[in-house]
């Protein structure tokens, strides 16, 4: 528990506020050297920021949280607009003392309260846009989003955001006419006129059906966080995929309790930033509070970790998460022989002619071992993302055939042959991919985060195309994960290793090696500051250093010898300080190796192809 605690300790209030900028996290350096406040949430004089300032009157939570899971998110007061709070009326213990508006359901509300989230702000139960976090009757509507940009329709005017300024701006690619709201309470007209040409939907998109089936109310409310604003577009929350670019934005909207999924919309916000933080700083347990800026940006303005006293138990609820994780981590055996693995990494479909993305939805459907998903800002309606899902498997040689499997899958779907393949962490401005890992069988906790971090994304950001560099701290930040609701969890961090077959092969297998022996790889290059800062910037040059203890250690794993074969080859391209090449088709060097592995499953390759 809060192994990193000692980084905690030496850094000062301006450190952590840089380090967690660094994350994309906002922090109030004034305030965030103190320690979180115990205060009874019922406190009123806790419910806002007071002052003359820009923050007075901002609502403020305290988040609690073990093992990068969140345990309560308490509203700090019970002030004017929280009058109608009532304690563990929502969430199943995720939430308590979160409790008006806990009819609601999902992230909008749509049963009765239309109140965000869960009763997250309880504050208002007509359904008319609330008032609590923005205090002015909840529109919203002329505020700019996340990222600065004007009229992202962040509330809408009427409850589902009729108005959705916006309609007639820029898309996030400068297209004109990206129609994110479209006008009516359904969205009837959305005219989603970007993208047209190569995509040629001519406006289709704002206009699809919404999340819940009911006309695609919530197609201004996406625009917050730059997703692009069509509710269509994100199929991938629900479960059905997930892309890079249109799955968590900024904060990753990830991190909950224990075998549930997740919770989206502001909730999920505000969560992931609170546990995005204590991992930042080095920690996995304690208390963030945050004070909420509007439009779902939060600031963090304290962190507390929890420490054990010498003979006397941890608090609740520390003491019953802590029974359930030595529970949990007690019935894993060694080697973890029960560990299945799994993965979804992304491309993208160039037309080299004009530079222009083709939809992957062309092509390949939206489920299926090749399939297609949303993508970014923009492309609203289509789903432009090519992903391959090979089906989980124990080995990695295993999971590796069906990769290969999952590769001529495509190649026979997709029949234009002139169209390029690219992958990598950003093969085209503004189009960031992942290479997602998905493991079962396995706890998540913070030391195998930690060790994922330093022994997997490490080396790969050693091969990276300095173009990669760019999708980081939206996406790609260390430690990004994912709980999944069959219990396992998905690893974030990595760009996609399809760029080469080489390194797709030596990603997978040092994954499994890393999941199955973490207790083993105890160092943390990453946490040191000049390294951290290193990472985000792009310079490759001190973390070489620091990979040849992590390689040492690697190597005298018990289990190396048996994946030796995979890993090899990529090790040898980090010595002979090699990148990967992001405007390369990879077409070819995947059929070439399918065939290959076909003919001879043990052939070696050498070099990043």
């Amino acid at each position: 528990m809060n192994e990193g605690l000692d980084l905690f300790r030496q850094l000062t209030p301006e450190e952590m506020e840089c380090r967690l900028r660094r994350c994309g996290i906002e922090a109030d350096s004034d305030s965030i050297g103190r320690r979180a406040g115990r205060t009874h949430a019922r406190d009123s004089s806790h419910t806002y920021s007071h002052g003359q300032d820009p923050t007075s009157y901002r609502q403020h939570y305290r988040v609690v949280i073990f093992n990068l899971a969140v345990l309560e998110c308490q509203p700090l007061g019970a002030g004017a607009a929280m009058s109608g709070v009532s304690p563990g009326a929502a969430g199943q213990g995720e939430c308590r003392d979160v409790g008006a508006g806990g009819e609601g359901r999902g992230e909008y509300g749509h049963i009765g309260s239309g109140v965000v989230g869960r009763g997250e702000y309880r504050v208002s139960r007509s359904g008319a846009g609330g008032q609590g976090e923005y205090s002015d009757g909840g529109s919203g509507a002329d505020e700019r989003d996340a990222y600065g940009n004007d009229g992202s329709g962040v509330a809408g005017r009427g409850e589902h955001g009729n108005s959705g300024s916006g309609a007639d701006g820029r898309d996030a690619y400068g297209n004109d006419g990206s129609g994110v709201a479209g006008r009516g309470e359904h969205g009837d007209s959305g005219s989603g006129a970007a993208w047209q040409g190569e995509y040629g939907h001519g406006g289709s998109g704002a206009a699809r059906l919404g999340q819940y089936g009911h006309g695609g109310s919530e197609a201004a409310r996406l625009g917050e966080y730059g997703y692009g604003g069509s509710g269509a577009a994100r199929l991938g929350e629900y479960g059905d995929g997930g892309s890079e670019a249109a799955g968590q934005g900024l904060y990753g909207e990830s991190s909950l309790g224990y075998g549930g999924g997740e919770l989206r919309g502001a909730a999920g916000v505000l969560r992931s930033v609170a546990v995005r933080a204590l991992y930042t700083l080095g920690l996995d347990s304690g208390e963030v509070e945050l004070r909420a800026m509007g439009g779902r940006r939060y600031v963090v303005t304290a962190i507390t970790p929890v420490m054990a006293a010498p003979g006397r138990p941890l608090p609740e609820p520390y003491r019953s998460a802590s029974a359930e994780l030595d529970l949990r981590l007690g019935l894993e055996q060694p080697g973890r022989p029960g560990l299945l693995m799994g993965m979804d990494p992304e491309f993208l479909l160039l037309r080299e002619s004009n530079g222009r993305v083709v939809p992957a939805s062309r092509y390949l459907p939206m489920d299926g071992v090749a399939g297609c998903d949303a993508g970014p800002p923009g492309t609203h309606g289509v789903f432009p993302v090519a992903e391959l899902r090979p089906e989980p498997r124990g080995e990695p040689r295993a999971l590796l055939a069906q990769l290969m499997s999952a590769a001529r899958e495509a190649d026979r779907l997709i029949t234009d042959r002139s169209l390029r393949w690219r992958a990598g962490g950003m093969p085209l401005r503004g189009w960031a991919l992942g290479g997602h890992l998905h493991f079962s069988g396995v706890t998540l906790c913070a030391p195998l985060l930690r060790a994922l971090d330093n022994y997997l994304a490490l080396p790969l950001f050693l091969l990276e195309d300095v173009r990669a560099a760019a999708r980081r701290p939206r996406y790609g930040v260390l430690g990004d994960f994912r709980r999944q609701p069959h219990g396992g969890f998905e690893y974030r961090t990595l760009p996609s290793f399809l760029v080469s077959p080489v390194i797709a092969k030596g990603a997978v297998s040092l994954a499994h090696l890393i999941v199955s022996h973490y207790e083993d790889l105890p160092l943390r290059p990453l946490d040191r500051e000049a390294l951290h800062a290193a990472f985000y910037s792009g310079d490759k040059t001190p973390l070489r250093t620091a990979w040849s203890p992590l390689e040492a250690q690697l190597r005298a794993l018990g289990g190396y010898a048996a994946a030796a074969l995979w890993i090899e080859p990529m090790l040898r391209s980090i010595a002979e300080q090699q990148s990967w090449d992001e405007t390369r088709d990879i077409r070819g060097s995947w059929q070439s190796s399918a065939r290959a592995a076909a003919r001879a499953p043990h052939s070696r390759q050498d070099t990043i192809q």
